[in-house]
């Protein structure tokens, strides 16, 4: 398998088309195109932005080798950060640590509607097999890197 073969894997794995993977890198859907039908060598510079982006394993990327991600990413930094940002809207939360399988994290004790709505995602993700926590965490950050780029997009126009 080469090196376009195995962006095309990824990207299909984590539900995004050419076109939604080519924003998240800021390059044209047809460069992307020319990577995935190995016309164009990637650089150092695309495999880099795949592994911060993505949580790709660069080894796999480059020979194919060991597994597509990375150890699972801590979804206790995830959750904090998300419960960062409720927080600067809606002032401070107490918070608690939790486990979520042999991760640990945090839970709130104040809790408004969205701090439930994190709680229940936190539970619901811990019922998961490990092999679809990694792909729904992935879903979700290829998700939020896209959500990042519409909104810098559209604070742009403005």
């Amino acid at each position: 398998m080469t090196f376009g073969n195995r962006i095309k894997e990824f990207r299909k794995k984590l539900n995004l088309s050419q076109q939604e993977l080519a924003k998240h890198l800021n390059m044209q859907p047809q460069a992307l195109a020319r990577y995935e039908k190995d016309k164009v060598k990637p650089s150092i510079e695309l495999a880099k932005k795949l592994t911060d982006l993505f949580n790709i394993n660069l080894n796999w990327l480059l020979t194919g080798k060991g597994e597509m991600f990375l150890n699972q990413p801590k979804i206790a930094g995830i959750v904090n950060s998300v419960i960062g940002q409720v927080g600067e809207n809606e002032g401070t939360i107490n918070q608690q640590n939790i486990t979520i399988g042999n991760k640990n994290t945090t839970t709130i004790q104040n809790q408004s509607n969205e701090d439930k709505i994190i709680q229940e995602l936190i539970q619901s993700f811990n019922q998961l097999p490990p092999e679809m926590q990694e792909y729904y965490l992935h879903l979700i950050k290829a998700e939020a890197a896209k959500y990042r780029y519409e909104q810098k997009k559209f604070k742009e126009k403005r």
